[in-house]
């Protein structure tokens, strides 16, 4: 990333520091017409949803 074009825009200090940790990268389908946009993506988002989906709740669909 050094030297990129892009380096300016990112903290490399800081994201040394999550190096070992991992990570989660949650990606959308989104229809989007004249009228508007809809995502179609059933996938718990927010930190309470993503919680009570790894309790086992079950989700609605």
């Amino acid at each position: 990333m050094e030297g990129s074009n892009t380096a300016k825009f990112f903290d490399c200090e800081g994201i040394s520091r999550f190096k070992g940790f991992g990570g989660v990268r949650i990606e959308s389908d989104v229809h989007v017409t004249a009228g508007g946009c809809q995502n179609m993506t059933k996938c718990p988002r927010q930190i309470f949803e993503i919680e009570a989906v790894m309790a086992g709740v079950t989700m609605a669909t």
